[in-house]
């Protein structure tokens, strides 16, 4: 059945890009794990609104600053620190390597270098600022929000990029979106969307869904440009990168 198809296809894109328990479903098909990308933008609004729900709880009881760490502290084991590892990862690859096979070999590395490390503490400072920034409900929504926003940026830099290795955790979701697909992300877009058209406007959320988009494209032109691809450490960027950039708009 289609719609039995599509439940297992969203478990397996739940399974893939967070830690939740997700109960046994279907034996792993590589076809249905290309089809999973459609459902990304979905599991961002999932990890997004535990997050959101964490800091809107969590403000009742102690200071903003708190609340605001505790939430982003969620939202990292939500993942497992998927996207945070693969953007220390790319930045230390890209920085770090002058040839392309020397990046790669840098990024497989499980170790994290300077580089890594110091844009990892930038990145959490500049969440932890921005959010602040905001009263608590607006927090929320941008979390909310960014989430989806920047996991729709993953699925449209897979969509158009090339995964550059033989083997790795991109190999088998490497496929393009399709039309199917398009229409699935578009649906999450519009929904993710409406709370944070009544917090912030409806220029501002359009505003921080294009650079999102932009900051996501843009950074799969420079990966293109060092390795000729992306990765799936690339991929982690991306998403973390593009959630920064949406926050950021919310913050205007």
């Amino acid at each position: 059945m289609a719609l039995r198809e599509e439940i297992e296809t969203l478990r397996l894109a739940v399974q893939f890009m967070t830690r939740l328990p997700v109960p046994a479903g279907a034996p792993y098909d590589p076809a249905r794990m290309a089809r999973s990308i459609r459902y990304y933008p979905l599991t961002g609004l999932l990890v997004g609104g535990i997050a959101a729900l964490t800091l809107w709880i969590a403000s009742a009881f102690w200071a903003g600053s708190i609340a605001v760490v505790l939430a982003l502290i969620i939202a990292t084991l939500i993942t497992g620190a998927l996207h945070e590892d693969g953007f220390a990862d790319m930045v230390d690859g890209f920085w770090g390597g002058h040839t392309t096979e020397r990046r790669l070999e840098i990024m497989r590395d499980s170790r994290l270098g300077s580089y890594g490390a110091l844009a990892l503490i930038f990145l959490v400072l500049m969440n932890v600022v921005a959010l602040m920034s905001m009263p608590v409900s607006q927090a929320a929504v941008s979390l909310f929000t960014a989430h989806m926003l920047s996991r729709t940026a993953v699925v449209f830099a897979m969509d158009r990029g090339e995964y550059v290795r033989r083997t790795g955790a991109g190999q088998d979701v490497q496929k393009r979106l399709g039309q199917d697909g398009f229409y699935v992300v578009a649906l999450t877009v519009a929904i993710g969307l409406l709370p944070a058209i009544v917090s912030f406007g409806l220029w501002i959320s359009l505003g921080a869904f294009v650079v999102s988009l932009a900051c996501g494209l843009g950074l799969l032109r420079f990966s293109n440009q060092k390795i000729g691809g992306y990765t799936g450490d690339v991929l982690g960027a991306i998403q973390q990168f593009s959630c920064l950039a949406a926050i950021l708009i919310f913050c205007l």
